[in-house]
């Protein structure tokens, strides 16, 4: 990876790995052997309490991750301490288009929107959350929503826990349960 302080309030991040035949393909284009694919690419930019990244980041949200493993879009947090809020919006998909017509077909976009209120003290920390992906083509939205909290016993022993839980709609054919 490459990072570059430009000052103290704003740095680059630039990762990128050799494309693998098998490894990742779930979730990463398949780009053949000995292709240099750029993972992550975004800039940080730090103004008081409110830090901002913006670019193609990892989708990690608590423990567990959004709808894709990598995105392209903006976070953001606001420390008030000891609590943060943090927000995402998320391009996930174009749909193969971005000619949008504003009638819900298969080239509308498909977009994440999350937010989430953390704690963090000496005894516990934790964290609630939502996100919404809005299915742009018609099938209707998917929403995630979970508690996270950890509970350090000792140096040795902590103790971690998150409940989440996916509802809405998947896809014309099936449904989010659970």
């Amino acid at each position: 990876g490459f990072n570059w302080k430009v000052n103290d309030n704003v740095s680059t991040h630039l990762r990128g790995d050799f494309a693998e035949e098998a490894w990742g393909q779930a979730t990463r284009p398949t780009a053949g052997y000995g292709t240099i694919m750029i993972d992550k690419a975004y800039t940080t930019i730090k103004s008081g309490a409110l830090t901002l990244n913006v670019g193609q980041q990892s989708g990690a949200w608590g423990m567990a991750s959004l709808w894709a493993d990598q995105f392209q879009g903006v976070t953001g947090s606001i420390d008030f301490a000891p609590m943060t809020l943090h927000f995402t919006y998320s391009k996930e998909s174009e749909n193969g288009s971005n000619n949008d017509n504003g009638v819900a077909d298969a080239n509308k976009d498909d977009d994440v929107y999350a937010v989430a209120l953390a704690y963090a003290g000496d005894a516990f920390s934790g964290q609630i959350s939502a996100a919404t992906l809005a299915d742009g083509n018609g099938y209707g939205d998917a929403h995630g929503v979970s508690l996270t909290a950890f509970v350090p016993f000792s140096d040795m022993i902590k103790l971690s826990a998150e409940l989440t839980t996916f509802f809405g709609e998947f896809s014309a054919t099936q449904d989010y349960t659970g």
